[in-house]
């Protein structure tokens, strides 16, 4: 993931050092540091994969970012990024989505919007991500398209 695609720049935006502090209650001292209440200091190879997937969201555009890397803490960030512009998340679990959010997302599954958490959850109980085709361009541009409005 970050590991592999990403940059040091990645780590130099404000946001990043808002991500790993609301998502891994850690501080980012630089591209190379963390402090960790936990763990003392650290790589930011160490740092979650909830958080290197939210910075990479924020830093990569148009790419379709797996939600299975990102726990419940992450979604406020993805939803207040998504304010700004479209964000692109397969999400093949149920639970990935925080009970009670307000939601605007698109389903490759049945190409319907969904406004609410409870509403995800009732279309998931119906749709499985098997049905998710990776050479069908319009369902790699539009999987799980989570822009808030």
């Amino acid at each position: 993931m970050l590991d592999v695609l990403g940059r040091p720049d990645y780590y130099e935006s404000d946001f990043a050092k808002r991500a790993v502090k609301e998502i891994d209650d850690s501080q980012l001292i630089s591209p190379y540091n963390v402090i960790s209440p936990v763990l003392g200091s650290i790589s930011t190879r160490q740092l979650s994969s909830g958080v290197k997937m939210v910075i990479l969201l924020y830093s990569v555009a148009d790419m379709t970012g797996n939600g299975v890397s990102m726990g419940g803490n992450c979604y406020p960030l993805v939803f207040e990024m998504a304010k700004e512009r479209d964000v692109f998340i397969r999400t093949p679990y149920v639970d990935d989505i925080p009970k009670g959010q307000s939601v605007s997302a698109f389903c490759v599954n049945n190409r319907r919007i969904v406004h609410t958490s409870d509403e995800y959850r009732k279309m998931c109980a119906y749709y499985s991500c098997d049905d998710f085709d990776e050479e069908d361009e319009y369902c790699r541009k539009w999987a799980a398209r989570i822009p808030v409005r």
